[in-house]
C-alpha cells in the first residue's frame, strides 16, 4: 500500500473509532460511494479506492490500494474512451464488495454495496474478538485481515492485541514475516506500538543488518528509528570513515545526517586545510555557515591562517569578506581575527567609524574603538557634550567621562547650583567624590 494511503487509512481509523457491538442474527449491509484510480507502488499497478459510507450513524472515509489481481469482474482502466460502465467485485474472508458505476477517461466512480460474513464474525470470536460489531467487521474487511494473518500474529506472542491495534498492524504491514525477520536480528518481544513505529519509518531486518556492519548492533528501539528518519546508512557511514573517521559514534552519525555534513563537504575541508580533530567540528561549522565559499573568502582577503575555531567564530559574529573591505577603506587593514571579532561582538561598524571621524575623532586605534563602544562613547554622547560648552574632548577623557558617569545631564545639574566653567578633569572627580 502507499505510503501516503496508508497514513490516509489510519487518520480516517482514528476518526471512526472501533466500537463494541455484536453482529445482527440478519446479515447487513453497509451501502455508500466510490473513485477510484491506478496508483503504482514498489513498480506495480494497483487500483487505489476512496471509500465514504457512514455505519450507525459514523462517517466513515478511507482510501486503500488493491492489487488488480483481487478484483473479479469490470475493473476500472487507467483511461477510458467515453463513458463505460462498470461492475466489479472484491471478495474477502470477512465480507464481499460489488461495486457499480462508470468511467470517463480517468475518473471513475459510483456506488458500493458490502456483505458481511457471519462465518468470520465466529472465527474471530475463537480468536478472542468476540462480538465485532458491523463497523468492526467492515474495517477489518477494508484492510483485509483474515483469520490466518490474526492467528500468525497471534503465535508471534501479539494474543491481547486491541482491535485498533490489529487493524494498524494491517494498515502499517506488520506481517508474521516481518516480526521474525526482525526477531532474527535480536528484536523479539518488540512492543505493539514500536512495531508499527518501525513500518512507518522503514526500520527492517535490513537495515538492523546494515547497522550491525558498522558495528552498532545493539541499538535501541528509538535509536533505530532515529537513524531512520535522519538517513543514516552503511553507505553514509562508509565515506565518513574513509575521510579518517572510522570509529564514528551513532549519535556523531546522527548529528552529522541532521546537519547536513556528509563526505563531499569534509572533504572540502580538508582539501581547504581544515582536518578537524573529531566529527563535532564539522557539525559546528556547518551549523553555523563555514563553508567552502566562506573560507575561500577569508583567504582572498588574507586570512589564510585562521583554524577551524576562528572561523566558526568569524562566522557566527557575522565577519565576512564585506566586512572585512568596509574597514580597509576606512584605513583599518590587516585586522586580526580576534579584532575584527571583537569589533562585531561590541558593535564597531563602518557607520559608527565614520560618524565618530565626522566629529573630529579620526585615526582611533583598534582599541581605542572597542572602548568607545564598550562603555557607550557614541556620536550622540559627543554632540550633547559639546552643546554644554565642552568641544575636542580627548578620546581617552571620553572614555573615563563615561566610566564615571559625567555626561550632560550632570554638567546642567551642576550649573543650576552655579557651579560652571570646570574642566573635564573637575567634572570626573566632583563625580568620583559623590556629586549627583
Amino acid at each position: 500500500m502507499p505510503r501516503h494511503a496508508q497514513y490516509l487509512a489510519l487518520l480516517v481509523f482514528a476518526v471512526a473509532t472501533l466500537s463494541p457491538g455484536s453482529l445482527p442474527a440478519q446479515q447487513s449491509t453497509v451501502t455508500g460511494e466510490w473513485e477510484a484510480e491506478w496508483s503504482r507502488w514498489n513498480n506495480q499497478w494497483r487500483l487505489h479506492l476512496e471509500i465514504r459510507t457512514r455505519i450507525d450513524g459514523d462517517r466513515i472515509r478511507t482510501g486503500n490500494s488493491v492489487e488488480l489481481d483481487e478484483f473479479s469482474g469490470d475493473v476500472p482502466q487507467r483511461n477510458a474512451s467515453g463513458r463505460v460502465p462498470l461492475q466489479f467485485q472484491l471478495d474477502r474472508e470477512s465480507g464481499s464488495f460489488v461495486f457499480e458505476g462508470s468511467q470517463t477517461g480517468k475518473e471513475a466512480r459510483g456506488d458500493f454495496r458490502w456483505t458481511p460474513k457471519a462465518e468470520f464474525a465466529s472465527a474471530m470470536s475463537r480468536l478472542g474478538y468476540s462480538r465485532l460489531s458491523l463497523k468492526d467487521q467492515f474495517q477489518l474487511s477494508l484492510h483485509d485481515v483474515t483469520t490466518t494473518y490474526v492467528s500468525a500474529i497471534q503465535d508471534r506472542g501479539y494474543r491481547s492485541l486491541a482491535l485498533d491495534d490489529l487493524i494498524k498492524f494491517a494498515i502499517f504491514d506488520v506481517s508474521a514475516g516481518y516480526i521474525d525477520a526482525m526477531a532474527a536480528t535480536g528484536y523479539d518481544d518488540v512492543p505493539a506500538d514500536d512495531l508499527v513505529r518501525f513500518r512507518i519509518h522503514g526500520v527492517d531486518a535490513e537495515y538492523v543488518s546494515e547497522l550491525a556492519a558498522l558495528g552498532f548492533d545493539q541499538l535501541s528501539r528509538d535509536d533505530l528509528v532515529r537513524g531512520r528518519i535522519h538517513g543514516v546508512s552503511l553507505e553514509h557511514a562508509r565515506a565518513v570513515a574513509d575521510m579518517g573517521y572510522e570509529r564514528s559514534s551513532f549519535d556523531d552519525l546522527v548529528t552529522l545526517r541532521i546537519h547536513g555534513v556528509d563526505a563531499d563537504y569534509i572533504r572540502e575541508m580538508v582539501d581547504l586545510g581544515l582536518q578537524a580533530a573529531n566529527l563535532g567540528q564539522y557539525t559546528q561549522m556547518r551549523i553555523h555557515g563555514v563553508d567552502a565559499d566562506f573560507v575561500r573568502e577569508m583567504v582572498d582577503i588574507g586570512m589564510a591562517d585562521l583554524n577551524i575555531s576562528e572561523l566558526v567564530q568569524m562566522s557566527i559574529h557575522g565577519v565576512d569578506a564585506e566586512f572585512v573591505h568596509d574597514m580597509a577603506d576606512l584605513g583599518y587593514s590587516d585586522l586580526s581575527g580576534k579584532t575584527l571579532k571583537n569589533f562585531r561582538i561590541h558593535g564597531v561598524t563602518p557607520r559608527f567609524i565614520d560618524e565618530m571621524e565626522q566629529l573630529g575623532y579620526t585615526d582611533l586605534s583598534p582599541n581605542r574603538l572597542e572602548q568607545f563602544r564598550i562603555h557607550g562613547v557614541t556620536p550622540e554622547f559627543v554632540e550633547a557634550m559639546s552643546e554644554v560648552g565642552y568641544d575636542a574632548i580627548p578620546a581617552k577623557t571620553l572614555v573615563r567621562m563615561r566610566i564615571h558617569g559625567v555626561d550632560a545631564s550632570f554638567v546642567k545639574r551642576l550649573e543650576r547650583r552655579g557651579i560652571k566653567d570646570l574642566s573635564t578633569k573637575e567634572l570626573i572627580d566632583m563625580k568620583i567624590h559623590g556629586w549627583h
